[in-house]
């Protein structure tokens, strides 16, 4: 009785697994787009007052998102410069490297057992990117990729 009692267990719990995880694609996929489409209109809604404060100080008449997705293809931003020449700019291979520290406290008796959660960065990012104007790779330029990451670091 042992024996086929844990057989079953195993069992239930195998066939239940194997659900849960079929269910929660079908769920993820139903639900990514709204999801996707939310972060981007997020994104734009806090980049646009940050970029705004700082097209003034770079002569740029103004900076429009004309699509941004967080698809297989990289974000492309419009802007116009004070000149009337129409640039489209693409970032690629945008990473990131950090190493943070994450603290989950005070901790708590109820589920999730935190009640916060600390990030902090143990040394400053490093990060790497390309940029293609009008199709042309930016970063190929030498000296201009050292250049743009002295800016970054400083």
């Amino acid at each position: 009785m042992g024996l086929l009692s844990t057989l079953l267990v195993f069992t239930g719990f195998g066939m239940g697994f194997f659900a849960g995880l079929v269910i929660g694609y079908f769920l993820f996929i139903y639900f990514r787009r709204n999801d996707v489409k939310a972060i981007c209109r997020t994104t734009k809604n806090i980049a646009k007052p940050i970029i705004a404060a700082q097209i003034l100080k770079y002569k740029i008449e103004s900076v429009e998102f004309e699509a941004l997705t967080l698809g297989s293809l990289s974000p492309t931003f419009q802007s116009r410069k004070a000149f009337g020449l129409k640039a489209t700019i693409q970032v690629v291979d945008l990473q990131i490297f950090a190493a943070p520290r994450i603290a989950l406290k005070p901790l708590v008796p109820s589920f999730p057992c935190f009640a916060k959660i600390y990030v902090c960065l143990m040394e400053k990012p490093h990060v790497d990117f390309g940029l293609k104007v009008l199709g042309a790779d930016l970063m190929s330029i030498p000296g201009l990729y050292r250049f743009v990451q002295e800016v970054i670091k400083d």
